[in-house]
């Protein structure tokens, strides 16, 4: 929804929420980062994987109007991480 309205927000507005979703996906690539040093996970690129982590986080916002009689937030979560995540890091899943 925000980025539908992005034509309705001043310059210096945009900036800040472009800053903030930016701000968001470093924080998940920190993360990425962290595992990959940590465990040794083949992560081949931490900055297009966070990008997906933010863009698939709001699968379940975004369509819960139809989801939401049929399947938990658990269940949704456990779907992208099996459909999603496990295949851009299959070391986490072993």
């Amino acid at each position: 929804f925000g980025w539908t309205e992005v034509k309705n927000v001043s310059p210096q507005h945009l900036k800040e929420i472009i800053r903030l979703e930016l701000d968001l996906i470093n924080y998940f690539k920190n993360i990425l980062e962290e595992i990959k040093a940590r465990f040794g996970a083949d992560i081949k690129d931490t900055t297009m994987i966070a990008n997906c982590l933010v863009y698939w986080s709001t699968f379940g916002v975004l369509r819960r109007w139809a989801l939401k009689p049929r399947y938990s937030n658990e269940e949704i979560i456990d779907f992208i991480l099996n459909t999603q995540l496990k295949g851009l890091i299959p070391d986490l899943f072993d």
